[in-house]
């Protein structure tokens, strides 16, 4: 189990924590203006691994609360600094200098993200967002020069790996915690392993592994584009609402709850206009294979590489088989798999 504590002033942690974990629509959870003053912890069970989500309060602080919150800071293993993009950035750091830095001085495990948030129509708005892109660049500067200053070790371009913007209303905030999860889940390299030879033999542009419930992505191949993640999401509400129209489940339906696991046929394929080089008249096909326990593949290829549906039907069912025998193998050092068994 990984635990992830959410901490920030003000800075919308609760409605993240429902709209992510608890599947509440944005439109609802901007009606709860509720401000709590405790700890919330929810437990968050995935097929692949479950998750502790625990919210700090805004009223948190560090010197008063350092035992009380002890419990939960020595199990941690991610900690996310929320920051409210509308708050004054003098706020923010003076939190961050008293409430974060003395956490990472005295939890040295704890990997520390943080998430510009409430940039809200970043994605729609060119102006917007060369506007946003200035901003957020403002925030980070001061998070990393007080940073730095607490630790001269410190890699700032790494470091700058590690944030984020982030809205309730688009996908930027899946794509953060994909990452997260990425760098947690210990079978991400083999996953991505698999994934980078599927796309090798293929002539595959670039591929995800999605958890298809959760609008996680748990692996990715080697040359991923970040703008393709959105055309992933979009694919996979494409993929459910198709899949919907044949469910003969009367019973989930009726309790108006969601299998756990999906139809094992489920493949779907797409047309997309590719811009890349600006030829807006090439084009590109997006596929959706169903891999394994609510797992699929998301991949994007020439609508030219396309033709051999055989080759890529018998790699993706390679890749099913090696997907399975990772989950089986308990222990750690047995995660890995002998490729020339497949």
């Amino acid at each position: 189990m990984f635990h992830i504590i959410l901490t920030g002033l003000f800075s919308g942690k609760t409605s993240i924590k429902k709209v992510i974990f608890d599947k509440i629509a944005p439109h609802e959870v901007e009606l709860d203006k509720q401000i709590n003053h405790e700890y919330q912890s929810h437990l968050y069970s995935f097929g692949y691994c479950k998750l502790n989500i625990i919210e700090f309060p805004s009223s948190f602080s560090y010197e008063k609360n350092a035992k009380e919150c002890e419990s939960f800071l020595m199990k941690c293993h991610v900690l996310i600094f929320i920051i409210d993009y509308n708050l004054s950035i003098n706020q923010q750091t003076e939190y961050f200098k008293n409430n974060i830095l003395p956490i990472l001085n005295k939890y040295k495990l704890i990997t520390l993200y943080i998430f510009i948030h409430k940039i809200d129509n970043y994605t729609k708005n060119n102006i917007l967002q060369s506007q946003y892109n200035e901003e957020a660049n403002k925030i980070q500067s001061f998070i990393v020069k007080t940073y730095s200053q607490f630790d001269k070790t410190l890699i700032i371009e790494e470091f700058k790996k590690n944030f984020f913007i982030t809205s309730i209303y688009d996908f930027t905030l899946y794509e953060a915690f994909s990452t997260i999860l990425q760098n947690l889940i210990p079978q991400n390299q083999n996953f991505s392993f698999l994934i980078d030879l599927v796309c090798k033999n293929c002539n595959i542009d670039n591929a995800y592994l999605f958890d298809i419930k959760n609008r996680f992505c748990l692996a990715c191949s080697e040359k991923k584009k970040v703008n393709m993640f959105e055309i992933c999401l979009n694919m996979i509400d494409f993929a459910m609402d198709m899949g919907n129209l044949y469910d003969d489940d009367e019973e989930n339906k009726k309790r108006g709850e969601d299998s756990d696991n999906f139809d094992e046929d489920l493949d779907y394929s797409l047309e997309i206009k590719n811009f890349k080089n600006g030829l807006q008249d090439s084009k590109s096909i997006v596929f959706f294979k169903y891999v394994f326990k609510n797992l699929a593949l998301i991949s994007i290829i020439n609508k030219e590489k396309y033709e051999r549906n055989n080759l890529i039907d018998h790699n993706i069912d390679l890749l099913k088989q090696g997907i399975i025998r990772i989950f089986q193998k308990n222990e750690p050092n047995k995660t890995k798999i002998d490729l020339w068994d497949l």
